[in-house]
C-alpha cells in the first residue's frame, strides 16, 4: 500500500472541516447556539470531541466560521469593490442571489435561522454589519448609476424583497414559485439596467 501524499491529507483534512461546520451549522440553527454542545456536534458529525478541537479551539469559532463561509458566498455577487464587478447589472445581480438560494436552500434556511437568534447578532455584529452597510451602498450607487432618483429607497424596497423573498422559500419550499419571483422582480427592476 503506496504512503498518503500530502495533498491527500489536506483532502481529507478538509472534508473532515466541512462536516464538522456542516454539523454544526445544522444544530445552531435547530437548537440555537447556547443548547449546542461540541459533543453534539461530535456526534452529528461522526468525529470525536477532541478532533473538532484539533479543527476548532471553540464552539465560537465554529459559528464564526459559518458566518464568515457565508460572507465569503456573499462576495462573490457584492465584492468589496463593486465597481470593478464586470458585469454590475441588477438583473445579473438578482439572478445571481436567487441562484444561490436554489442551489443550497438547506444552507440558507439554517444561515437565516442562525441569524435570527438575538445573542447571535450581539456577538458577531461587528463581523455582518460592516458587509450589510457596504453591500447596501454597493446597490444605492448602482441605482444612482442608472439616474434612479430615490437609489436609498429603492435600495432598501428591494434589500427588503429578496429578504422576503428568501425567508418566503424558506417556509414554504417547494410550493413558493421560486422561478416565477425571480422572473417577476427582475422585470420589475428591469427598468434599473
Amino acid at each position: 500500500m503506496t504512503p498518503r501524499t500530502e495533498e491527500q491529507y489536506e483532502a481529507i483534512r478538509q472534508q473532515s472541516r466541512e462536516t464538522i461546520l456542516k454539523a454544526a451549522l445544522e444544530l445552531f440553527a435547530l437548537n440555537g447556539f447556547h443548547n449546542t454542545s461540541v459533543s453534539k456536534i461530535s456526534e452529528r458529525a461522526g468525529f470525536s470531541k477532541g478532533l473538532i478541537y484539533n479543527y476548532f479551539e471553540s464552539k465560537e469559532q465554529l459559528l464564526q466560521t459559518i458566518l464568515e463561509k457565508a460572507i465569503q458566498i456573499g462576495e462573490k455577487i457584492m465584492p468589496e469593490d463593486f465597481s470593478q464587478k464586470e458585469d454590475r447589472s441588477l438583473t445579473k445581480t438578482i439572478h445571481e442571489i436567487f441562484n444561490l438560494i436554489k442551489v443550497n436552500p438547506h444552507y440558507w434556511k439554517l444561515i437565516l435561522a442562525l441569524s435570527l437568534h438575538e445573542d447571535i447578532k450581539h456577538r458577531f455584529h461587528h463581523i455582518i454589519r460592516p458587509r450589510q452597510e457596504r453591500n447596501l451602498n454597493n446597490l444605492i450607487e448602482l441605482l444612482k448609476e442608472k439616474g434612479v432618483q430615490q437609489a436609498r429607497l429603492e435600495a432598501l424596497t428591494i434589500s427588503a424583497l429578496l429578504d422576503g423573498v428568501l425567508l418566503q422559500f424558506i417556509y414554504m419550499g417547494d410550493q413558493y414559485p421560486i422561478d416565477e419571483m425571480e422572473d417577476f422582480l427582475i422585470g420589475k427592476f428591469k427598468k434599473f439596467n
